[in-house]
């Protein structure tokens, strides 16, 4: 495996987790937006027979919620910032086919098999073409 090679490949799985990272973020602002519309939701104004009355600070668990979900919203932001960055880097390569394969599996996530059918080339044409990139993709990294 080539220097160019070695680097591309550690730099385009790094691409790859973002989305599964964006994915994580995504579950957690959904969660948290629930938390926020369940304590929304919730009569505290009314007795209870464990004494009732408005709890004290519930508007700042409510705020410390939107917070948390800005925060990850930003990181959102930042990650597909990131990724794009490496479309853009992927899209000056050279190799067309090369260029469809390193972005369909590294941005897109999609399957090798998946992707080697979409582009109706061989198994090894597929390789050859992949390491090209690569190769190629190093050298612009470099």
């Amino acid at each position: 495996m080539s220097d160019y090679k070695e680097k591309a490949t550690a730099y385009l799985q790094d691409i790859k987790m973002i989305a599964i990272r964006i994915q994580s973020l995504r579950q957690d602002i959904r969660k948290l937006q629930y938390d926020i519309i369940t304590l929304s939701a919730i009569d505290y104004s009314k007795d209870r027979v464990s004494g009732g009355g408005t709890p004290v600070g519930l508007e700042g668990e409510v705020a410390r919620l939107v917070d948390t979900v800005d925060t990850k919203k930003r990181e959102i932001a930042k990650l597909i910032a990131k990724r794009e960055e490496a479309r853009a880097l992927i899209e000056k390569i050279e190799c067309i086919p090369g260029r469809i394969i390193l972005a369909q599996e590294y941005i897109n996530g999609a399957f090798p098999k998946k992707v080697q059918a979409m582009i109706y080339y061989e198994k090894s044409s597929y390789f050859n073409l992949k390491n090209k990139a690569l190769n190629e993709l190093g050298e612009l990294l470099s």
